[in-house]
């Protein structure tokens, strides 16, 4: 995606609509978006405003606007590069409350959100997604490579540290500690008031049609004596929260995802049944990773019968050993592949 449809695509404010028993709820989303680069750090690459060590910030620096996290949601997940995430930065706004972040750290955040979007019943089945929820829920910090003393030591240069001292120090570790464990809890806790509340109740009058984002004007504009209804207002200030602001949503709204057993992507599940696969889109009638899933297990169920059935005729095997073993190891041996093992051994007989 090009940074101007990329842009265009984040431009405006909550294009879907979420609610919770008829009561609609908006994420309000605005960040200055600054101009990100990004420069070796070891073997790992370094995101930030900065193209050269030591200055804040050199580059084009784009206003304050609305933004629908929803996109960016969207977007944030599919990002596989450091340039991707150079050029969705830049676009979206400041990644969270520090000024810069790793490409290995964007990555464990990805991977983080991804197991929260899940049911935890569904995530607990995998010790990823396990140690996410605990992690998510306040029960230490298992899920990310870096504890939170380091991660606050790896924020600073180590001249820096002995010019702060110990006390100063110390105080900065408290922080960041406190910043990054509410980070990781905001998709389950936004309301916590211990943490800094995102979560407010607001009004505002359904008969005016003024935009999502100016639903405070709204009461302004409103006649006298006009009835107000309620909206859930969630604040998001950066895109970890804005993405966080939309994971909350959706477990509220009662929204649920799955883990496609193909691509391995979350989709929405929009049936009581079991899905197990990306639903298939409006012009065709069964999901292309269902249907790319079954092929590749019926070639590999073949792939895996014909070299038992190979192995076991050069061992002498009897025709009920084989059937035994089949059904041992789960392979589906049909009368097609036998005549293909057959042939094969022919063919390695001449």
């Amino acid at each position: 995606m090009s940074p101007d449809a990329q842009s265009k695509s984040f431009e405006g404010f909550q294009s879907q609509t979420k609610s919770v028993e008829a009561l609609p709820i908006r994420i309000e989303y605005q960040s200055p978006r600054y101009e990100h680069f990004m420069r070796p750090n070891d073997d790992d690459w370094l995101l930030c405003f900065s193209p050269v060590k030591g200055r804040w910030n050199s580059g084009r620096i784009r206003g304050t606007t609305n933004l629908d996290p929803y996109p960016i949601r969207d977007a944030f997940e599919t990002i596989e590069t450091a340039e991707e995430a150079v050029r969705f930065l830049s676009e979206s706004g400041t990644f969270w409350p520090f000024t810069q972040v790793l490409w290995s750290q964007f990555r464990e955040w990805q991977a983080f959100f991804g197991w929260l979007r899940l049911d935890p019943a569904r995530a607990n089945k995998s010790p990823e997604g396990k140690r996410a929820w605990d992690t998510a829920l306040g029960l230490g910090s298992s899920f990310f490579a870096q504890t939170d003393a380091e991660f606050t030591r790896s924020r600073f240069p180590e001249d820096a540290i002995e010019q702060m001292g110990a006390e100063r120090w110390r105080e900065n570790q408290i922080q960041d500690r406190h910043t990054l464990f509410c980070l990781r809890r905001f998709a389950l806790h936004p309301e916590r008031r211990n943490e800094g509340s995102r979560v407010s109740l607001g009004w505002y009058d359904p008969k005016l049609k003024h935009a999502p984002e100016d639903w405070k004007m709204r009461r302004k504009g409103s006649a006298k004596g006009a009835v107000f209804e309620p909206f859930l207002r969630i604040e998001a200030l950066n895109v970890l929260e804005a993405v966080a602001a939309t994971i909350y949503a959706d477990r509220v709204n009662g929204t649920r995802f799955r883990k496609c057993k193909h691509c391995g992507k979350l989709f929405k599940v929009e049936s009581d049944h079991e899905q197990a696969f990306c639903p298939a889109p409006e012009h065709l009638k069964s999901s292309p990773c269902k249907n790319a899933y079954f092929q590749h297990e019926r070639r590999r169920n073949e792939r895996n019968a014909i070299e038992l059935l190979l192995e076991g005729w050069r061992a002498g095997l009897s025709e009920v050993e084989l059937e035994k073993q089949a059904s041992e190891q789960g392979i589906h041996v049909s009368t097609q592949i036998r005549t293909k093992a057959r042939k094969i051994a022919q063919g390695d007989a001449q």
